[in-house]
């Protein structure tokens, strides 16, 4: 199925015991084949086929340590965008690399149930208010501070009068318009993609390289 297959899935739960495959929407499957007259020449071929029967054994590890490294790169490319109020869901982003039935599957995902809300853009709805006011007062968006202390002012009252009346602000902007997603899984793996495709290309050259000098 080619020489290296990646999946990318915001929502898949981390852990061995998750499925290979996402079940909903917001993922990028990855399966590039590469032709073999890229790495060696014509004269090798039959060479190179008669020993097809090693493949698996010599392939796989190669592959592993190029999905592990790629893996790690995206992983880095996501969390630097993925925003942060509490830091949960950047926290909650990881890598797993397995392989399953001859297959090197990568993996860059999290198990928070609303990074698929993050990542995508939503259509309008009314969310709930209470976590838009705890966004609020965690980001210091509302109210008067004062420049030399740095301190909110006001009684205690008004602050959270003021931090509501923001987040109902807010809850009605996007019941009108909706949310735009970060697409911090999305962008950071197009932004590793052109890496990636080296450091396969190099797995794939070491692959054929050990194959040719087995005897």
């Amino acid at each position: 199925n080619g020489w290296r297959q990646g999946i990318f899935d915001p929502t898949r739960p981390a852990g061995p015991s998750a499925l290979p495959l996402p079940k909903q929407a917001g993922y990028f499957h990855r399966n590039r084949k590469q032709t073999m007259d890229k790495f060696f020449d014509a004269s090798q071929l039959e060479k190179f086929v008669g020993k097809l029967e090693k493949l698996p054994q010599e392939s796989t590890p190669i592959f592993l340590e190029a999905m592990q490294e790629s893996t790690q790169l995206t992983l880095g490319e996501v969390v630097d965008r993925t925003p942060v109020t509490y830091g949960n869901l950047r926290g909650s982003i990881t890598a797993q690399v397995e392989a399953i039935q001859g297959a090197v599957i990568g993996t860059v995902g999290t198990s928070v149930p609303y990074a698929l809300w993050v990542e995508e853009d939503t259509k309008p709805h009314w969310p709930p208010l209470q976590p838009l006011i705890d966004w609020v007062q965690k980001k210091q968006i509302a109210g008067t501070y004062s420049i030399q202390t740095r301190r909110r002012l006001g009684s205690k009252a008004n602050i959270q009068a003021e931090n509501i009346a923001l987040a109902k602000m807010v809850q009605k902007k996007i019941a009108m318009q909706g949310t735009t997603g970060k697409h911090m899984f999305r962008d950071g793996l197009a932004a590793a993609d052109e890496e990636i495709d080296k450091i396969f290309e190099q797995a794939t050259k070491k692959v054929i390289a050990t194959i040719l000098a087995a005897e």
